[in-house]
């Protein structure tokens, strides 16, 4: 993670696919486990922007697990601010991201391919959610690998995700060394 003005961090000896995802992020107020769908805003503190910056070809390379590919350091911002569930409709809130001024994703929550309600009673199945938790609702279309042709982030693009209710958060993408003194091969 990393904040609304922070750097967001590529290395092409990573990855050569660095792709972004303006999205929702809940914030859980409560702990739970198999919450049912009827209780499930009651276990929402509030909610922020995010840009669930993903490494596409580490997707792939982990067999579509997509856990490596979206847990790289400082590549998932989050913010400006934090809004509370009494004060906002996740259901009905544009959002747009731009990357170096143009528009990429455009959508309304309204049009999320599952509800929030959905999405927390199928999360917290079995296992515990906690306070403080995050939960990404999903994003619009649009993410730079579905694009023809594809457009991925690379050092110095500044990316901008925005909504009228949670702000906006503007990042410079830069190369950073992610991969130090590590003896890991990879193969891109």
């Amino acid at each position: 993670m990393c904040g609304p003005n922070d750097p967001i961090a590529v290395d092409q000896r990573i990855s050569q696919t660095w792709d972004y995802e303006a999205e929702v992020a809940l914030v859980f107020g409560t702990s739970g486990r198999s919450i049912p769908r009827a209780r499930a805003f009651d276990h929402v503190f509030g909610y922020m922007l995010a840009n669930d910056v993903s490494q596409r070809d580490l997707q792939r390379r982990h067999g579509c697990q997509w856990m490596k590919g979206k847990s790289i350091d400082a590549t998932m911002p989050l913010g400006p601010i934090l809004v509370t569930a009494d004060e906002f409709d996740p259901q009905d809130e544009e959002i747009e991201l731009m990357l170096n001024g143009t528009s990429l994703q455009a959508a309304s929550t309204r049009q999320m391919a599952f509800a929030i309600p959905d999405l927390i009673a199928e999360l917290s199945l079995g296992m515990t959610v906690r306070g403080g938790d995050v939960l990404l609702t999903g994003t619009p279309s649009g993410v730079g690998q579905s694009r023809k042709p594809p457009i991925f982030l690379k050092d110095g693009d500044e990316v901008v995700v925005r909504s009228k209710n949670l702000g906006q958060q503007t990042n410079r993408v830069r190369a950073i060394d992610l991969v130090g003194q590590s003896d890991v091969t990879i193969e891109i």
